[in-house]
């Protein structure tokens, strides 16, 4: 059997350590010998086990696994090993900088190429499944990396992509740009809600993401953040059930507690939100 022995020390994420031998040999047998496991099942930590992974697919753990002949043995007895983590909001094509600078300014292309180097080093962080929720006007290009990625062109996580988002009129950056100029904004503008679905399903969208209010003038009172609601009720309902006709479903992107209720209320699967302190903002 071809042995391999990795001698890197703490923890290790199976996925990211095997990334280069699973992205080359699609179809090998490889046999992981953990010194310790962490299988995210209970709060124990295992002992000398062993990770069978046959045609990309984990097929057997324990301490008793029979490694078939022939496999390839990556040696991680003094290692401690735990499965890959998940990721739910990401933006593969952003990066650090200023926002109108990158949707104004730079190229899909040249977005596109760095957001395929961001997805390998999301890999080799230990992510190996995401959800990139938009492409900040770099269009349908997520779409184009998740099957590049599929398709063993280039590494990364598993992505379910988001495509475009669906914003109002008024309701997305940029802002403060004069009206005479030509502008692409960092959403698609959906003032036409059950069209604007269609459209991002039919290039390739896994999900849909919505932007139930918005910030534009918010002002900030301690840790609490005001918003401006945009899409109603009935607008939303609309976008949940044309999604959900082809088995898709919507993401909703929250500053208040008033829209995450109207989007919980139409069946959004997910609310994302902010939180404003005077040193830090999440989103």
């Amino acid at each position: 059997m071809e042995k391999t022995r990795c001698k890197i020390p703490g923890i290790i994420f199976i996925f990211c350590i095997l990334a280069s031998a699973l992205f080359a040999q699609p179809a090998e047998t490889i046999a992981i010998k953990c010194g310790k496991l962490i299988d995210g099942k209970s709060d124990k930590i295992l002992e000398n086990q062993t990770i069978l992974i046959q045609n990309n697919r984990i097929t057997a753990v324990g301490a008793t696994v029979q490694i078939p002949a022939g496999a390839k043995i990556v040696d991680l007895s003094a290692a401690t090993v735990l499965p890959g983590l998940i990721d739910t909001h990401t933006h593969m094509f952003l990066h650090d900088g200023d926002y109108n600078e990158q949707l104004l300014r730079e190229q899909i292309a040249y977005r596109a190429i760095y957001a395929t180097v961001t997805a390998k080093k999301t890999l080799e962080a230990g992510f190996t499944t995401i959800r990139d929720l938009e492409t900040e006007g770099a269009m349908y290009a997520d779409v184009a990396l998740r099957d590049a990625i599929n398709n063993g062109i280039v590494p990364g996580p598993r992505m379910q992509a988001a495509t475009r988002s669906l914003g109002i009129t008024g309701g997305y950056s940029p802002y403060g740009f004069s009206p005479e100029v030509p502008m692409t904004y960092g959403t698609q503008i959906a003032d036409g809600v059950r069209l604007a679905v269609r459209e991002q399903i039919k290039y390739g969208a896994d999900l849909i993401k919505i932007y139930i209010d918005h910030r534009r003038g918010r002002t900030m009172i301690g840790d609490s953040l005001t918003g401006y609601p945009t899409f109603t009720f009935e607008e939303t309902k609309a976008m949940v059930d044309e999604a959900a006709k082809v088995g898709i479903k919507v993401a909703a992107h929250s500053y208040t507690s008033l829209a995450a209720q109207t989007a919980i209320n139409a069946g959004c699967i997910s609310i994302s939100t902010v939180c404003i302190s005077t040193t830090r903002r999440f989103g």
